[in-house]
């Protein structure tokens, strides 16, 4: 089933800010708007396999450790936001030596509100090997630490704000609230890699992370596969 046909009414609206910067802020290295951006509203449903795409493939670049990690980060935060991964209602605001406040513990929706570098790049690490385990193409020796962020999404209960209310029409619907961007990914990644037409390819000639539910399906791009059957046919002569 599309991505976007599973809750029509999925009520998931965002905030996303015209410019990112990735700067040192009081304990930690933190990505979090620009001082002049702009606020930008938007539904994070409106492209739900562009989010899931694009989550695997930044989290292929930190798996790889590519120096274009920052870069991507950035970019992916351009298109959809920060993932809101610190819950910070007002009450679990607290400050820090000298009074100063992490910018993590900021409200979501404020300019302030930042994410350490180091805890946003580790969410999508953790769906990519996943994903990877999904292929079998985990390494058998995998290091501890990355060992213990696959067991977080397979051996725990994967913690959700996806809240929802229903209406009083007739025939009544359930409209889901969901409280951040992480909890809508997760969603999106999990009804993905677990549908039977496993949309979730990689690019037979570039590594890129793609979705297509069809099954013969085996580059992201015409270009890709043009590319890769003049690659093959070079070869052969």
């Amino acid at each position: 089933m599309e991505l976007k046909n599973i809750f029509p009414d999925f009520n998931a609206m965002w905030i996303r800010w015209s410019a990112y910067e990735i700067s040192d802020a009081l304990n930690g290295r933190y990505i979090m708007p620009s001082t002049d951006a702009t606020s930008l509203p938007y539904s994070s449903t409106e492209n739900l396999q562009e989010l899931l795409t694009d989550a695997l493939n930044l989290g292929k670049a930190v798996y790889q450790k590519s120096d274009e990690v920052e870069r991507e980060c950035r970019a992916f935060v351009q298109k959809h936001g920060l993932l809101g991964l610190h819950k910070s209602d007002g009450s679990r605001v607290f400050p820090m030596k000298g009074g100063n406040i992490s910018p993590a513990r900021k409200e979501h929706s404020s300019q302030e509100y930042g994410e350490e570098l180091s805890h946003f790049t580790a969410e999508f690490q953790k769906l990519y090997l996943h994903f990877l385990a999904t292929r079998g193409e985990l390494p058998e020796q995998l290091p501890k630490h990355l060992q213990s962020d696959l067991a977080m999404l397979t051996t725990q209960s994967i913690p959700s704000g996806l809240s929802y209310r229903l209406t009083a029409g007739f025939p009544p619907q359930m409209v889901w609230q969901p409280d951040d961007l992480i909890d809508v990914l997760r969603l999106a990644y999990g009804l993905a890699v677990t549908d039977t037409a496993a949309p979730l390819k990689v690019c037979k000639n570039c590594g890129t992370v793609y979705y297509n539910p069809h099954q013969k399906s085996e580059f992201c791009s015409v270009k890709c596969r043009n590319y890769f059957n003049v690659k093959v046919f070079r070869e052969k002569r």
